[in-house]
C-alpha cells in the first residue's frame, strides 16, 4: 500500500500542477480533484475504480455521503453524491478506452467526463 499510495499522491498533486498551468482560468474543486484522484490511481494500479474512489469520498455503496474528502470541498457533499457517482462512472469508461494511455494524457479528456457544471454554481454564488 505504501508504495501504491505515494504513487497516488505524486501523480495527484502533479496533475493540480499540470491543469493549473494548461487551463488556469477553468477551477473546479470537486472536478479537479476528481480528476486527480483518477490520475493517481490510473498511475498506481493501471486502472480506475469508482468504488475506491467513492471510499475516498466519504459516499457508501447506497450513493450515501457518510464523511469524507467530498465534504472539503462543499458545504452540501449529500446534494451532490448521484452527480459524482455519474461523473465517477464517466472517468471509468475514458480510462477503459484508453488502457494504454500515459496517465497525464488523459487529463483533458478526463476534464470533460468529472465535469458537475460547478463553474456555473459557483457564478450563481458569486452573483447573490
Amino acid at each position: 500500500w505504501l508504495e501504491h499510495s505515494d504513487t497516488i499522491r505524486r501523480y495527484h498533486e502533479l496533475t493540480h500542477v499540470i491543469c493549473r498551468r494548461q487551463y488556469p482560468g477553468d477551477v473546479a474543486p470537486i472536478r479537479d480533484e476528481l480528476v486527480a484522484d483518477a490520475v493517481g490511481l490510473y498511475a498506481a494500479y493501471g486502472r480506475f475504480d469508482p468504488m475506491l474512489e467513492r471510499r475516498f469520498l466519504g459516499i457508501d455503496d447506497d450513493g450515501r455521503y457518510t464523511g469524507g474528502r467530498l465534504g472539503n470541498y462543499t458545504d452540501t457533499p449529500e446534494t451532490l453524491t448521484g452527480a459524482v457517482c455519474a461523473a465517477l462512472e464517466r472517468i471509468r469508461a475514458v480510462v477503459e478506452d484508453n488502457p494504454a494511455a500515459e496517465p497525464f494524457a488523459l487529463i483533458g479528456t478526463l476534464m470533460s467526463a468529472a465535469d458537475l457544471e460547478e463553474r456555473k454554481e459557483l457564478a450563481k454564488e458569486r452573483q447573490a
